[in-house]
């Protein structure tokens, strides 16, 4: 360990390996610290004042010379992204930053947005979102005693030297991200820069052919990896290997810890929050196969207390408490807003919200988070327990909910026929819980925010979304219950009808409908009942039903439009027959024309949240702009656009 413990040196210190390398390219290129911060100082330029930096951290030399430059001359800088744009607009208005440094054509862009100076503390230097993506502008705001002594105590527990390099896996605006950068920078060793994912074969090329001593990730990171050990077995450089950022299964814990015994490199699992700047405690990678299920002991400089419920501290094994951390790398408080840059709330201890006990070794394990606790019927059941006893029966299982339901979500290639039964049967048996409390959610995929941690927002979103489907769509389990649900559904629609005005065409059209959801619902449960759920039958139906739906619903508003049935049979004619009067797309005309886009790219929208659509679209923009043009062509081909009468608008 090189780097001392004094701000300065960190900070300031840099110019002493000015000439060391700091950043290397996939391509060979290379940075020296020097060459880093001059890149930073010419694209940031003079500014008067102390200006309230944004910057949309990327893994570039310009970014990571942006980003030590602000620490250097003490503007506080905000990690941000634009993966969400929503959020990120919004905290663009809510803090308003004198400058914003983005990326443009791949190179760095930096705007000056004002030169309106407020109060910000002295010692504010760096500002992280409390999470991946919850729509909510708050930051946590880190001061450069944080910053500087967690990276200080990374670098001493994991032992880097100017030797080492790591490897940009992990965006920086995220905690886990930036704490790499700072603990390299401190002892004045290197980075790989690279966006590329870890699936990417290049990725582990690169990191082969420039030598990477360190690579860092998450769960799910090593999840993945799991399944293609031979790409570490590639990168004979490497010494340290670091996980962090949500809880690793034990059995990966030890798979991990006895490949790195292997192959020579050490595993630690690491644990913290971003109020900790983040780092709080560590598992040394000797105790990782015999302890798989600890987080382990505390940082250098820091210490961990268990609190009862009482007050009191806990100091026998095997008693669960919430974790408090002491150390110098608590933060200062959360913001909201500029206005609340200019003060900071320190705080002597940080009160993590996870329940943790000590376990023989002395070590800390945790149990639960305390938001991650329902209480149904008074009995106290941890969700993270509820998703590993269901992922004995299914791989990959999640849970969430709250006292009154309890919804665990299966990966639907995971799941076979009965499984889902298996799973609340013993759900229901281990928990002395009757089954109606537990709801079964079956996704294509774990929903995860961001920063790679599982979303359990969307998955309660996602069973919503599902009970307002099963109560429309609901599968019939016998003769009987069929023709009443046949009937109510049929009857509903037909009197729905009547909402809209009391004529034929409206009872009609709400007739109609009803008879096509009985339909789709009859062909779909049967196809469901004939072949597996992810069969190309069931697939290829689902692609029919959006095409049957779209034609059937706009075959169904003719008869909602129409006066009579002269009139509606004029209109069918025109779709099928032709010719189309292009020349009188004018007024309400191409008011329709406006609504038509409108219903083509929700349409389009729509689908893409939508099972197997919703992996395609999101992997491949370009196939969801397509599919907007190509609906949106064949909605034209078929249109009928010479009059006000389609166009239903009420004021």
């Amino acid at each position: 360990m090189t780097a001392t413990n004094t701000e300065t040196e960190f900070f300031d210190g840099l110019a002493r390996y000015s000439d060391s390398i700091l950043c290397v390219c996939e391509d060979g290129t290379t940075a020296t610290y020097g060459e880093v911060l001059a890149a930073g100082k010419a694209a940031l330029g003079e500014f008067d004042g102390r200006p309230l930096v944004f910057l949309c951290a990327e893994n570039t030399i310009e970014m990571i010379g942006c980003y030590l430059v602000c620490l250097q001359r003490r503007w506080p800088v905000v990690l941000t992204g634009k993966g969400d744009q929503v959020l990120f607009d919004r905290q663009l208005e809510e803090y308003d930053p004198n400058i914003l440094i983005s990326t443009d054509a791949g190179r760095v862009d930096v705007k000056i947005r004002h030169k309106r100076t407020v109060a910000l503390a002295e010692e504010l230097a760096v500002l992280l979102s409390t999470s991946g993506s919850t729509g909510s502008p708050k930051m946590v705001k880190l001061t450069a005693r944080n910053v500087h002594s967690n990276a200080i105590a990374i670098g001493q527990y994991l032992d880097l030297r100017s030797s080492d390099r790591a490897v940009t896996a992990l965006k920086f605006n995220y905690s886990y991200g930036m704490s790499v950068i700072n603990a390299i920078v401190a002892v004045g060793g290197s980075l790989l820069l690279t966006d590329r994912p870890i699936t990417d074969d290049r990725f582990w090329q690169a990191m082969s052919e420039r030598e990477c001593t360190h690579f860092a990730g998450v769960p799910y990171s090593f999840e993945m990896l799991s399944r293609m050990d031979a790409r570490l077995a590639r990168c004979t450089s490497l010494r340290v290997v670091t996980q962090a950022g949500g809880r690793l299964a034990p059995d990966l814990v030890q798979h991990f810890a006895a490949l790195g015994e292997t192959q020579g490199w050490k595993f630690y699992v690491m644990y913290g929050q971003t109020e900790a700047s983040p780092r709080i405690a560590y598992l040394p990678p000797e105790m990782a196969q015999s302890h798989p299920t600890a987080i382990g002991r505390a940082i250098p400089g820091g210490s961990i207390d268990l609190i009862a419920e009482n007050g009191s501290l806990i100091a026998d094994a095997g008693v669960a408490g919430e974790l408090r951390y002491t150390g110098p790398n608590i933060f200062a408080g959360y913001a909201t807003n500029r206005s609340e840059l200019a003060t900071l709330e320190l705080s002597k201890h940080l009160f993590t919200g996870d329940i943790a006990q000590w376990n023989e070794a002395g070590l800390v394990q945790i149990v639960g988070r305390a938001s991650r606790f329902v209480k149904p019927f008074g009995l106290r059941v941890s969700l993270d327990d509820v998703a590993e006893e269901a992922g004995k029966f299914v791989e990959g299982a999640i849970a969430t909910g709250s006292d009154d339901q309890i919804i665990i979500g299966l990966l639907r290639e995971h799941t076979s026929e009965g499984s889902e039964q298996e799973v609340l049967a013993r759900l229901s048996s281990a928990y002395n819980l009757p089954a109606k409390l537990f709801s079964i959610v079956l996704i294509d995929e774990i929903p995860r925010l961001s920063n790679g941690k599982v979303d359990y927002k969307a998955l309660t979103s996602i069973a919503a979304e599902q009970a307002v489907g099963d109560a429309t769509h609901a599968s019939p389990r016998n003769g009987r219950l069929e023709w009443i649900l046949s009937r109510n559904q049929v009857l509903t629609l037909l009197v729905s009808g009547l909402w809209h005005g009391a004529a034929w065409t409206f009872v009609a059209w709400g007739f109609i409908h009803g008879l096509l959801l009985v339909l789709q619902r009859q062909v779909g449960s049967r196809i469901r009942a004939l072949y597996p759920e992810n069969g190309w039958p069931n697939r290829v139906s689902i692609v029919a039903q959006i095409a049957f739906v779209f034609c059937a619903v706009a075959a169904t508003r003719v008869l909602f439009r129409s006066p009579d049935v002269d009139h509606a049979l004029t209109i069918y004619t025109k779709i099928l027959q032709g010719p189309y009067n292009w020349g009188a797309l004018d007024g309400k005309a191409a008011l329709a024309l406006g609504a038509c886009v409108i219903m083509t790219v929700t349409g389009v929208e729509i689908a893409a949240e939508n099972g197997v659509w919703r992996r395609l679209f999101r992997r491949r923009r370009t196939l969801r702009c397509a599919a907007v043009l190509l609906v949106f062509l064949v909605t034209l081909a078929i249109g009928e656009f010479e009059g006000g009468r389609f166009v239903y608008v009420r004021f």
